[in-house]
């Protein structure tokens, strides 16, 4: 029961690459990059979001290319709608947490924030495989 919790809710963002690549954002410093990567049709409600929304996920890199963390698994929108806002990443706003995160009035602005320090639990779970 709990493989199948897992599969529902993390298969359609645990996998990218080129193949699934949507934009990509370099921080003005150079330390970070995000990356928004389409959802994938693993799941009936992905299936949707794929074919007719074109939503995405965003996976934040240091300059290195290591993985340091992504957005929710639970809340999507398209990539005009993200980046059509202010993106900060880390380093460039003061407070005590280190994370990327866009600038909007919309429900789906705190399911696009990356901490880098204090990553949430699909983050955790997924960096296994990254």
């Amino acid at each position: 029961m709990l493989f199948l919790v897992s599969w529902l809710a993390l298969s359609p963002v645990a996998f990218f690459g080129d193949f699934n690549k949507a934009h990509e954002q370099i921080s003005d410093d150079g330390q970070y990059r995000a990356v928004a990567y389409y959802v994938l049709p693993t799941t009936p409600i992905s299936l949707f979001q794929w074919a007719f929304s074109s939503d995405i996920f965003l996976v934040l890199y240091d300059k290195h290319g290591n993985y340091l963390g992504q957005s929710s698994p639970f809340r999507f929108t398209d990539q005009y709608i993200v980046f059509g806002n202010d993106v900060f990443f880390p380093d460039e706003i003061d407070g005590n947490e280190k994370s990327f995160s866009i600038n909007g009035v919309n429900d789906f602005v705190e399911g696009y924030t990356i901490q880098v320090n204090h990553k949430r639990w699909w983050s955790q779970i997924i960096s296994i495989f990254h």
